[in-house]
Order: C-alpha cells, then sequence, then structure tokens
C-alpha cells in the first residue's frame, strides 16, 4: 500500500510531466517536418535562392507556396 506522501509524488511527478509536455507544445510549436522529393537541380536552384534572399529554404518554399513576398538580401550579396 502507497503511503501519503508516495501518493503526493506519484500525482506531482505526473501533473510535472504533463505540464512540461503541454509547455514544450506551446514554446517549440509541434510543426511536423515534412519531406519533399526533389531532382538536385530543383533543390540546388532552392538552396541557392534562400541564400540570395537570406532565408531559410522552408521559408523560401512557404513564401512562394503562399504568394508572400520574397526580397533577395542585395547588401549581404553585394557586400555592403
Amino acid at each position: 500500500m502507497l503511503t501519503g506522501v508516495a501518493v503526493v509524488c506519484l500525482v506531482f511527478g505526473f501533473l510535472l510531466a504533463f505540464f512540461a509536455s503541454i509547455s514544450c507544445v506551446i514554446v517549440f510549436g509541434s510543426i511536423p517536418n515534412t519531406s519533399v522529393r526533389l531532382p538536385q537541380n530543383e533543390l540546388n536552384t532552392i538552396r541557392e535562392d534562400a541564400e540570395l534572399a537570406g532565408i531559410s529554404m522552408s521559408e523560401l518554399v512557404r513564401r512562394r507556396y503562399f504568394g508572400r513576398p520574397i526580397i533577395a538580401n542585395t547588401d549581404a550579396v553585394m557586400g555592403v
């Protein structure tokens, strides 16, 4: 039989684990990874375009898909 202290520790541990999992979702989000198969030349083009714009490849693809503007980071490219 469990003592009162053991029960409190079990309940506290359960609540801590439960709220820790919720806070991870809130803090880090729950964005799933998605894989896309591309030929190497298309992957290279996306990579180069993202570098020119100064954003990640994921951000570049999201902006293109949802019709958001992509502005080249010309200062970095020109060395200004």
